[in-house]
């Protein structure tokens, strides 16, 4: 994993599981429950945000799949569940297409939540975007 650099060419730096070497040249971060206007959070708000998230990631990184990192909840002092404190959002290529071979590259948006602001990608997510299976989830692109 590699993050930005003065010298370097993405924002983001990664190579899958697989051995694919995927790389991010949008990227976005915000608190979240950033949208929440009123109320607390709880199960029925983090359903919808969940079911919504796709459609503001495709007003930023372009309509691209989306995929979501499943988050690691944490419970409220009310006991609902919360997400950690940041959502991170990013388009991913690889100079590779998907495994169908029918096209020069291939994208997909990946989207997690973690505590920390830095390192974008923490330790304990790392693992979760590394094991992505590309080939089933990214769409395949000309050049």
């Amino acid at each position: 994993m590699t993050y930005y650099e003065d010298n370097d060419r993405f924002l983001l730096e990664l190579t899958l599981s697989t051995g694919r070497e995927i790389h991010a040249r949008s990227f976005h971060v915000s608190e979240s429950y950033a949208e929440l206007q009123f109320g607390s959070p709880n199960k029925n708000t983090n359903e919808w945000y969940l079911a919504s998230t796709p459609i503001w990631s495709r007003q930023i990184h372009g309509d691209c799949p989306v995929l979501i990192i499943t988050p690691d909840y944490r419970s409220s002092e009310s006991g609902d569940p919360r997400f950690p404190w940041f959502r991170f959002s990013a388009k991913f290529g690889s100079f590779e297409p998907t495994v169908s071979r029918h096209m020069d590259a291939s994208a997909l948006t990946l989207v997690w939540f973690q505590d920390e602001l830095h390192p974008p990608i923490s330790d304990a997510i790392w693992p979760k975007l590394a094991a992505v299976d590309w080939d089933e989830h990214a769409c395949e692109f000309d050049w």
